[in-house]
């Protein structure tokens, strides 16, 4: 059917306006909250946490610990796409891209530390980064914030500005980030010790 048809004697689709939803913080102790029970009212006064030290933040894969790649061998280097190593999948919050990736063995996350960096997955998405006012965010891959998930041999990353305003509020076909996965999965590559890649083949089948 041709573009901007929505049936076959509709004619064109009208105009109608995009929404954005808006989250903001807002203190309990200015919310006055009555609850009323078949008729009864009563005022309810919530709990207040009292002030405490902020938590420290997550840790980076910076800060965790992680034995060095082995790239001894440079005669032995092959290039895998990412999905011959690892599982990943992606979704959104607001106008945040969130991907996560899990190494298809522990003998990998050395080499997924060194290659698969905030920086370099920033590159694959950089054509997504836009400001509020939908210009292209100049440099925006450095936006990227990476995490490591010891527990799960696991990588975690965290794209901001990076769905077009996210869910109702975005044009793009995919306002939620879902297909983000699949995108990293086919456009990364990685230098790989071909030896440790036919043993870990090996073992896993």
């Amino acid at each position: 059917m041709a573009p901007g048809v929505t049936g076959m004697v509709g004619g064109r689709p009208k105009v109608s306006p995009i929404f954005k939803f808006f989250s903001f913080l807002y203190q309990k102790k200015d919310v006055s909250i009555l609850i009323d029970i078949d008729g009864t009212q009563e005022e309810y006064e919530p709990w207040i946490a009292q002030q405490t030290e902020p938590t420290s933040p997550a840790q980076t894969s910076d800060e965790m610990p992680i034995k060095p790649a082995d790239f001894s061998d440079l005669d032995d280097i092959d290039y895998y796409q990412l999905k011959d190593v690892g599982y990943a999948r992606s979704g959104d919050k607001g106008n945040t891209v969130n991907i996560g990736v899990i190494a298809r063995h522990p003998d990998l996350v050395p080499y997924l530390n060194e290659k698969l960096t905030a920086e370099a997955v920033g590159l694959i998405f950089q054509h997504l980064f836009e400001d509020e006012s939908g210009h292209k965010i100049e440099n925006g891959h450095k936006l990227v914030k990476r995490f490591y998930l010891a527990g799960i041999n696991a990588f975690n990353f965290v794209l901001p500005s990076a769905l077009g305003g996210g869910g109702v509020a975005s044009l793009r076909p995919d306002p939620q980030g879902k297909g983000a996965a699949q995108m990293l999965l086919d456009e990364f590559y990685l230098a790989l010790p071909k030896n440790t890649m036919k043993s870990i083949i090996k073992e896993t089948d």
